[in-house]
């Protein structure tokens, strides 16, 4: 039974051992990401940077370079993030920091996204974990509400919000018709929410009843329909 005891116990040592050794004993063109998952929180109107770590399986005496491409499955859209296209492991070293940036703009919705980068594989290398799911957070307690029901020529709406300094912050154009809604967020301050007419007659009330509404905090900021070219509301943000 001694033998026995003393046998079990150098098998479940041997083992340990080799579970601990694993990353080592991997090739060296073994690639991976350290994480699947990783979030971020992205504020209104500004830019966020975050790094990730990928691994390989040993050193070498040179530099290592594997692909690096964002996944056509993220909904942030690309125009927003900055990210290298290639991942460089430095010579006699088995791992990298990427640093990304993750920009703010009217193109990525209120809800936030998320960003999938994936490592390419290759005859040359070998895939450990290969997709890194970035969550992006928008960061936005008390989002301003845009309703627009359109009369029957929704193609000369259009509008937009901007600060005093004629920044547009949101925009919108081009519709076909029928309910366009959203939530936006705006930093702290004060803008204008105006709407557009390119015929001159408003929305409602001669070629459908059209209408729109801006909402903040709960409160009905502006609403109508029967205007000219265009229609002011004043959001204060506070």
């Amino acid at each position: 039974m001694k033998f026995i005891n003393k046998y079990l116990v150098l098998l479940v040592a041997i083992v340990a051992f080799s579970c601990e050794q694993d990353e080592i004993l991997a090739p060296t063109n073994y690639v991976t990401f350290q994480d699947t998952a990783r979030s971020v929180d992205l504020d209104v109107d500004a830019s966020v940077t975050d790094s990730f770590n990928v691994f390989t399986g040993g050193k070498t005496g040179s530099d290592r370079t594997f692909d690096l491409v964002v996944d056509e499955s993220s909904t942030i859209p690309a125009g927003n993030l900055t990210a290298p296209s290639q991942v460089v492991i430095p010579a006699n070293e088995n791992q990298a920091t990427i640093e990304y940036t993750v920009n703010y703009s009217d193109a990525i919705d209120i809800t936030g996204g998320s960003v999938v980068f994936r490592l390419v594989g290759s005859t040359d290398n070998i895939l450990g974990t290969s997709t890194l799911n970035v969550t992006v957070g928008i960061t936005c307690d008390l989002p301003v509400s845009i309703e627009i029901n359109f009369d029957d020529y929704a193609g000369e709406t259009s509008w937009e919000i901007v600060d005093g300094n004629g920044t547009v912050f949101y925009s919108g154009d081009d519709y076909a018709g029928g309910t366009f809604t959203r939530d936006v967020c705006l930093p702290m301050g004060t803008y204008d929410f105006i709407i557009y007419d390119a015929f001159g007659d408003g929305i409602c009330c001669s070629y459908g009843n059209g209408s729109y509404s801006v909402s903040y905090d709960g409160q009905v900021l502006g609403s109508g329909g029967d205007f000219g070219a265009s229609e002011t509301t004043t959001i204060v943000i506070e």
